[in-house]
């Protein structure tokens, strides 16, 4: 089995606040991957709805990271996430 690490990160406080410091990390090359696999025929909103619905942490970690990020890594993961759940 090949050896390989994992960086543990543990943080604590509010949601939108613990996906605001989970942005300072993100390179901008990590973001700009995202680009590719957006199917922009998904409904944002609604998606946001469910996670409002369901994981309302979530989201809210999900805004911190586009606040940090100042991008639209919001659309991104909330694209991503949908397109799991369609598959």
């Amino acid at each position: 089995m090949p050896y390989f690490e994992v960086a543990i990160d543990q943080q604590n406080g509010a949601s939108h606040e613990i996906g605001y410091h989970q942005g300072k990390r993100i390179p901008t090359s990590l973001v700009e991957k995202f680009e590719p696999i957006v199917n922009e025929n998904i409904d944002v909103h609604a998606v946001e709805n469910i996670f409002h619905h369901f994981a309302p942490h979530l989201l809210d970690e999900i805004k911190g990271l586009s606040d940090q990020c100042k991008c639209l890594i919001r659309r991104y993961c909330l694209c991503s996430v949908a397109m799991i759940f369609q598959n």
